[in-house]
């Protein structure tokens, strides 16, 4: 029985970028793993390279599913963990060798149910963070009431560190969790957008102790993430609306850092909606519903939270000019301008 359980989905990634990852894994310093890889119904020609991948080392399956979205291939996987503790991969990215030894050290040490490490985005695969070995002070413990402070940057902000050059995603990624809290917390099938919030916040009210290690353990495809928040999307106002409503239904709105945190995160999903959306080039709308979908936008749940008062007075100074905007609605103005000076 392996100590870690390796959950990676795969849905046509690029065969350099998928053995990129999958060396990486297999370059680990901690050698006691299964890889669990769920294709999540690639393309046709994909055998051949899951073949060529299982010949690389026998810790390696495959599992094959219609596809589904990479939560419903993430809770696939799930069914094959018999590691003591998960951690989830994609495919896209990279894991530097330390990572699983790191994370494991630790979480033995400290007996902690959740081990956060750090991400860096990708630049030539060459984390500039990593200094030496693990000490002392990268490690942080963290209680139970220390770790839900936690949850505002699962939404909003997310935590820094090293001068802001690695920090915490919002992503499932550069976590070790105690397999029997992953086994019972599944990822929201269903959502197309905020269903990793919703599984960190549900992960992190089921630990009661954690750590946070200062240093970074993974390199994160920035690639993916921005042709995707460029592409047209004409459903992305109602996935939008979705995901934030659910993530809004787990935070404690008197909160005032988990209520600022769901604002920016609204902010980052109204700009999201305009790029892919209404102020897309392959976006064909009349100028008269192009008014109505804005001012839904600017007047509507859950987006209109950033109209109150309470979250103009929680703001820096550089979000008060955003929301001077989006409550005069000149924000879509703005957003436009913008974008033509860019290109």
């Amino acid at each position: 029985m392996p100590e870690i359980s390796i959950i990676m989905p795969c849905y046509n990634t690029a065969e350099s970028m998928l053995m990129k990852c999958v060396e990486s894994i297999l370059s680990q310093t901690f050698t006691d793993f299964e890889l669990i890889i769920v294709d999540d119904g690639s393309r046709e020609g994909y055998e051949r390279i899951y073949h060529e991948i299982q010949l690389l080392d026998n810790r390696i399956r495959v599992e094959r599913k219609q596809n589904g979205g990479v939560s419903a291939a993430r809770n696939y996987g799930l069914q094959f963990v018999t590691g003591r503790y998960i951690v989830y991969v994609d495919s896209d990215d990279v894991l530097l060798p330390h990572f699983f030894e790191e994370a494991y050290t630790v979480a033995e040490k400290e007996q902690a149910d959740i081990v956060y490490g750090c991400n860096m985005h990708m630049n030539d695969y060459t984390p500039a963070a990593y200094f030496g070995d693990l000490t002392e002070n990268d490690v942080s413990v963290l209680s139970e009431g220390e770790l839900s402070e936690l949850r505002p940057n699962m939404v909003g902000t997310r935590l820094r560190f090293q001068n802001g050059l690695i920090y915490i995603g919002r992503g499932p990624w550069t976590r070790l969790v105690k397999s029997e809290i992953g086994l019972a917390t599944p990822f929201p099938e269903g959502l197309a957008i905020c269903e990793d919030i919703v599984w960190n916040l549900h992960i992190l009210s089921k630990c009661r102790k954690g750590c946070i290690v200062k240093r970074v353990w993974y390199l994160y495809n920035m690639g993916n993430l921005s042709s995707s928040t460029k592409r047209y999307n004409p459903n992305i106002m109602s996935e939008s609306r979705d995901g934030l409503t659910r993530v809004a239904e787990l935070l404690d709105m008197q909160n005032n850092k988990e209520y600022q945190a769901f604002a920016d995160k609204c902010f980052e999903e109204i700009n999201r909606i305009y790029y892919g959306y209404i102020g897309h080039s392959n976006c064909r709308l009349e100028v008269i519903e192009r008014k109505h979908i804005e001012k839904i936008l600017y007047t509507e749940s859950p987006w209109y939270v950033i109209r109150n008062r309470r979250f103009r007075r929680l703001s820096s100074i550089k979000d008060k000019v955003r929301i001077f905007l989006y409550r005069h609605k000149l924000y879509f103005i703005y957003l436009s301008i913008k974008r033509k000076l860019k290109s």
